[in-house]
């Protein structure tokens, strides 16, 4: 019956393959963005059927992204074996996940069932239970009841078991089956239905890949080097290439990864179930209670463009193309390239003599002077980021002078690969800061200063005897700053400016840069206080006419800060002479006709003299006070000074 059940099955599995093939790869565009585009070709059968191995890492992509190619065919549906969690594997067999964890823990699962075990002693019987062995030994016993009575046999001694149960046996072997689908990483089989495709078609998703390399090699000789660029590149496909069109991108697409094929269960609040309760009934004491106790990617046509960094031949006679791309550079290596799953091929991709010359580098912010070497990329297409390992065949013997890492390289652009220290360079780094006006304007009571800030960042710099360099130098500047120095040698890069100087063997010079910033200020002249004005007055920078005008300005403000605190210093006087007047009047009050009376009374006639004297001057304070400030004022509002 078993035999006949399984050949049964066998028998469907290869009527499904009459109908329908698997698909074969013959497309494959590596992305350095982390994903690879995989392209098959099928063929379906009369019900739009064909099939689709794909590795288990793979599939959450392939739910997102796959696509049919070149018909008007849809993906009608895709059926696959389910990742639910063991736990539900497990809901539908009569052993628990837990029973599989030891022998002993399957034979106490088990218990109750007839089983055969054989070993140095065979018995049949049904389990009765599994304990440790009296007497200190640490392995367990197992206990079976047959016909004659009951069997004690050390676990140690069973070599195999057997289940009368056959159904029992099954569900065994199903649970082993979760086990392995749950811990497999191995091939899953898509069963792929077609809506409106018949016979060869083409399928297509993105998926997780790693990403391709690009290195170089550059060996210098006189003022140009021999640039060589390599691509390596993995096969974690899952398939093997035989015959397989590659294409290698530089681009960086937005690639998301979700775990479409993992089964998401929503957790529930737990409710109990209601129930009454448990009922013992008294003797004749009433009634009872109740208690309610979660696009592919677009692959463009290829194209051979021309260029001075040609695309580089292979051994393997391998001929690849290059394309730029707004958003990507695209080496087209063929159509015939074949290499096992799980292995590395690596080839030339780009090679040509480019513009190098060997100079000494200073990054910015760094105080480490680096030997690098400028090379220009005049090739038609952008170079890809990637390690470079320098030589020097200058002297005849080719030498090895270190590795400097490249960065994207557009055409027409040129880079500095910094190779190694240059320790025979000594820098000294300064800068120093100024300030000045250029023009100043009075109008409406408003001072407009146009003042112009200098930076000067420099490198001072010594050389070797009998070495001559030429000196790169990195320099910090603000975007808002203006070079001003020096007028040749200089280049705008991210953050600052890029210098470079020759100096000859054993020189020490300079190198350096002179910014300057313009910054409009303003100040209402009645509001500003004279000490700020002053400032500009003293500075010297100001056409007569105008600096006239501002001393003016500081000598009448002067003036008015001047009556102000005269008045201030009369107020001060009068309340205390009011005060004075005050307590001269109470004592007066307090005492009889007597001597002391008189005295109080001179004094309060004294108090009052000095009140109303001060009144007068309190009046004449404000007064002045006043007159400045009509005075300033007056002069402010018909001011007018350009200069």
């Amino acid at each position: 019956m078993k035999s006949t059940k399984v050949c049964l099955i066998l028998g469907i599995l290869s009527a499904g393959h009459a109908y329908a093939d698997e698909a074969r790869l013959t497309r494959v565009l590596l992305s350095q963005g982390g994903v690879a585009y995989y392209e098959f070709a099928a063929a379906a059968d009369a019900k739009g059927k064909l099939y689709l191995d794909a590795p288990r890492a793979q599939l959450d992509d392939i739910l997102k992204s796959l696509v049919v190619l070149g018909s008007k065919a849809q993906v009608a549906s895709v059926r696959l074996p389910g990742d639910a969690p063991l736990s539900v594997a497990f809901g539908s067999l009569p052993l628990s996940e837990a029973a599989f964890q030891s022998l002993p823990d399957l034979l106490r699962a088990l218990k109750g069932e007839m089983v055969t075990v054989s070993g140095e002693r065979q018995a049949t019987g049904r389990i009765v239970a599994v304990d440790p062995i009296v007497g200190g030994d640490a392995s367990a016993a197992l206990t079976l009841q047959n016909e004659t009575g009951l069997i004690r046999l050390p676990l140690t001694e069973v070599q195999g078991m057997q289940l009368a149960d056959a159904a029992l046996n099954a569900a065994v072997a199903k649970a082993l089956d979760a086990f392995q689908e749950a811990r497999g990483e191995g091939m899953r089989r898509l069963d792929i239905t077609l809506d409106g495709a018949r016979g060869q078609t083409a399928l297509a998703y993105v998926a997780a890949a790693p990403l391709w390399k690009s290195t170089y090699r550059l060996t210098l000789e006189g003022g140009s080097g021999a640039l060589q660029g390599w691509a390596v590149l993995e096969n974690y496909s899952g398939h093997d290439w035989k015959g397989v069109e590659v294409t290698l991108s530089s681009g960086n697409p937005a690639a998301f990864h979700q775990a479409l094929y993992q089964a998401y269960f929503v957790d529930r609040p737990e409710v109990l179930v209601e129930m009454f309760e448990r009922i013992l009934p008294p003797q004749d004491e009433g009634a009872m209670k109740i208690a309610r106790a979660a696009p592919p990617l677009y692959v463009p046509p290829m194209d051979t463009p021309t260029a001075d960094l040609v695309p580089a031949p292979s051994l393997a006679q391998i001929r690849p193309s290059i394309q730029e791309e707004p958003t990507q550079i695209l080496f087209k290596l063929g159509s015939n390239i074949s290499l096992a799953n799980g292995q590395t091929l690596t080839l030339p991709i780009v090679a040509g003599n480019v513009p190098a010359k060997l100079v000494t580098y200073l990054a910015m912010f760094d105080d480490r002077p680096l030997a690098a070497v400028q090379v220009e990329n005049r090739g038609q297409t952008a170079l890809p980021p990637g390690v470079a390992t320098i030589y020097d065949a200058s002297k005849g013997a080719v030498g090895y002078l270190g590795d400097a890492r490249l960065g994207m390289v557009p055409a027409g652009e040129d880079r500095l690969l910094a190779f190694a220290g240059d320790a025979k360079v000594k820098v000294d780094r300064r800068e120093d800061a100024s300030r000045s006006v250029t023009s100043a304007k009075i109008a409406d009571g408003v001072l407009t200063i146009i003042e112009t800030q200098y930076y000067t960042k420099a490198v001072d710099v010594a050389l070797p005897k009998g070495e001559a360099r030429t000196f790169v130098v990195d320099l910090p500047a603000s975007d808002n700053w203006k070079l001003v120095a020096p007028e040749k040698g200089a280049r705008k890069i991210k953050d600052g400016y890029r210098i470079t100087k020759s100096f000859s063997a054993g020189a020490k010079g300079v190198v350096e840069a002179r910014f300057a910033q313009d910054m409009s200020r303003r100040f209402a002249l009645l509001e500003t206080d004279a000490s700020q004005l002053a400032v500009y007055v003293q500075g010297g920078d100001l056409l007569p006419a105008m600096q006239a005008a501002l001393a003016e300005v500081v000598k009448r403000k002067e003036a008015t800060v001047a009556a102000k605190r005269r008045v201030a210093e009369v107020t001060e006087q009068l309340q205390a002479a009011e005060q004075d007047e005050d307590r001269a009047r109470q004592n007066l009050t307090a005492v009889g006709a007597d001597a002391l009376r008189q005295r109080y009374l001179d004094k309060l006639v004294e108090a009052e003299a000095a009140v109303d004297k001060l009144k007068l001057e309190q009046q004449s304070a404000n007064d002045a006070l006043r007159a400045a400030e009509a005075n300033l004022r007056d002069y402010i509002k018909n001011l007018r000074v350009e200069g």
